[in-house]
């Protein structure tokens, strides 16, 4: 029996990522033994949304806390939904060459601090 074979593109929405996912589609035309990941990064969140000051007193402390927790969930549901787009129309793209949306995975990453995209890549790999 042949395994399928995995193909992670890394996409960010430049021409270089829609060459790449053009080019696997190209490559593996209709056979039917793999599958298409679509591996997206978000950007970082932000220095400010990471940490605050703090404050002596524990319930404002705890206030703090639970208001970056909500801005920090907020920032990444803005980021994801702006990485929507870029996700659509990689599998646009795929669709259009003739991939079978079955044979389609989007995944995104979200990193704390400024990404390292190689090891990003390399780790869901």
């Amino acid at each position: 029996m042949v395994r399928d074979k995995t193909f992670l593109i890394g996409i960010d929405g430049s021409d270089s990522s829609i060459r790449s996912i053009s080019y696997v589609a190209e490559m593996v035309g209709t056979r039917e033994n793999f599958h298409i990941v679509l591996f997206h990064i978000l950007p970082p969140i932000p220095p400010e949304l990471l940490e605050f000051g703090g404050a002596e007193d524990p319930a404002t402390e705890q206030k703090l806390d639970e208001t970056l927790k909500r801005e920090q969930a907020q920032w990444i549901d803005n980021a994801k939904k702006a990485a929507e787009p870029i996700l659509e129309n990689a599998k646009t793209i795929l669709y259009r060459l003739g991939v079978s949306p079955a044979r389609i995975t989007t995944l995104l990453s979200q990193t704390i601090h400024r990404p390292n995209i190689a090891r990003e890549l390399l780790e869901t790999a």
